[in-house]
């Protein structure tokens, strides 16, 4: 079995999101640490983090994001039910929304968008489908 070498976007075709500010919401460290990394390489370097959609609400109120990206099995609250809320609030009505999920039946993923979620990755993320999905939604 051979694998394609897929190239990570370059710094110039991400330049148009190196200043956006992300919150990522999950509760596996280690998928912490991939998130924060995958955004690094495509530019992003103000990132927050937190374990779950309760703490998710909080650093909305804080703080002003322009993308979000979140699991979808989290404790306390899941990602569908932050998707929800934050959506209640004014300035999160149009912020783009990411899942990274590895919850990808076609029907989960039709219950997604229903709640605001804009775009579904399945798990394990590709960086260049990660990049272009950002490119997308920041331009």
């Amino acid at each position: 079995m051979s694998h394609e070498t897929k190239p990570i976007p370059n710094g110039n075709e991400m330049q148009s999101i190196k200043k956006t500010r992300v919150l990522v919401l999950e509760d596996n460290k280690i998928n912490q640490m991939l998130a924060v990394e995958m955004l690094g390489m495509l530019g992003i370097h103000d990132v927050h983090v937190v374990e779950n959609g309760l703490e998710g609400l909080e650093k909305a109120q804080e703080n002003e994001y322009d993308l979000i990206v979140t699991d979808i099995k989290m404790p306390k609250m899941d990602g569908i039910e932050f998707a929800q809320n934050i959506r209640e609030m004014d300035r999160y009505c149009n912020t783009p929304i990411i899942a990274l999920t590895a919850n990808v039946r076609e029907d989960q993923i039709q219950s997604y968008y229903k709640v605001g979620i804009n775009n579904c990755i399945m798990k394990p993320v590709d960086i260049v489908e990660f990049g272009k999905t950002l490119k997308k939604y920041l331009k």
